[in-house]
């Protein structure tokens, strides 16, 4: 069940991150164009991606992490599990 969970932490992460870099990678390309309806464009869409693909995964993350912390008997307070 552990190894179950990390991969969905791993990949929820990749989605995560992948998805908030391409945005703002598009956004600082599309910004220099000095389009505004290329920027609408792009608006419209990320925000449609980040309620149905970015913000879900994220708390997949949160999810999967706080159940491999259980599992794992790891302690809440732990440096690299806190911060």
């Amino acid at each position: 069940m552990y190894n179950f969970l990390k991969f969905l932490h791993v990949a929820a992460i990749a989605v995560w991150l992948g998805g908030v870099i391409t945005m703002f990678l598009l956004n600082r390309r599309f910004a220099r164009e000095g389009d505004p309806s290329l920027m609408r464009a792009l608006g419209k869409q990320g925000g449609g991606l980040s309620m149905v693909l970015f913000g879900p995964a994220a708390l997949l993350a949160l999810i999967t992490g706080i159940g491999m912390v259980q599992i794992a008997d790891y302690s809440m307070g732990a440096k690299w599990i806190s911060w």
